[in-house]
């Protein structure tokens, strides 16, 4: 799993945007309303019919188009939010290992 941790607001969600044009993944998110920013950033960039699905945590729990299978690779916008609606309890602590580059495993 590639983990993209760079500063809110730089970039993250369009870089998972780009991601799933190129590789043609659903992108999960926690919530409607982030199903529909995506939805919207997706269309500005690449217009209508633009390959990039997006399902919220409860469709993707519930499989409610049939399309997700156990071989089925996911990508995940905001993972805190997605893991909290996916657990559906507030998480107080979690723990997360962020995998470096070889540069900065040299250093």
């Amino acid at each position: 799993m590639e983990i993209i941790n760079i500063p809110k607001g730089t970039g993250k969600t369009d870089k998972l945007i780009e991601i799933a044009k190129e590789k043609g993944y659903p992108i999960i998110v926690a919530s409607k309303g982030a199903e529909v920013n995506i939805n919207n950033k997706a269309y500005l960039k690449y217009g209508h019919f633009n390959g990039v699905t997006v399902f919220t945590v409860h469709d993707f729990m519930y499989n409610t188009n049939g399309l997700f299978t156990k071989d089925t690779k996911v990508l995940v916008d905001d993972i805190e939010n997605v893991l909290q609606a996916f657990v559906g309890f507030e998480i107080d602590t979690a723990t997360c290992s962020i995998p470096f580059s070889k540069e900065e495993e040299i250093k």
